[in-house]
């Protein structure tokens, strides 16, 4: 279960983002972490495996080039979170601040493909998890 969150305003200078988005981007950002390096890990182990014809190769139900095909869209979804947060820091920097709802806005949307690509993560590490069979 999850703790309680309290739907306050975070302040840190000129920024005031909403506490519970700031909390759904931890919580996305730290569950992105840890299914990518699970992935990575899961598809390390398909050097392995030897595929004596041209059927694609499985780790337990699921076939490697699924893992490998999400694998690769969270590597391309996190070089655009460095390069928004880069853009972003360069706003801040020249006095184009965004707005809190601006902001918010954006934390929302980098959560939900975020979480996207969790779920597509999990589903896929859960099937090769599977027996073969």
């Amino acid at each position: 279960m999850k703790p309680y969150r309290s739907k306050t305003a975070v302040t840190s200078g000129n920024k005031s983002i909403s506490a519970g988005i700031l909390e759904d981007w931890l919580d996305a950002s730290t569950n992105f972490y840890i299914n990518y390096n699970q992935l990575i890990a899961c598809i390390g182990q398909s050097t392995n495996i030897v595929s004596s014809d041209k059927r694609p190769l499985f780790l337990g139900q699921c076939p490697l080039d699924e893992l490998v095909n999400v694998a690769i869209a969270m590597q391309t979804e996190l070089e655009i979170l460095v390069r928004e947060m880069k853009r972003l820091d360069k706003k801040e920097h020249q006095g184009r601040r965004l707005t809190s709802p601006q902001k918010n806005q954006k934390l929302a949307d980098q959560t939900r493909r975020l979480n996207r690509l969790n779920q597509q993560a999990e589903s896929r590490l859960w099937l090769a998890g599977l027996s073969p069979s």
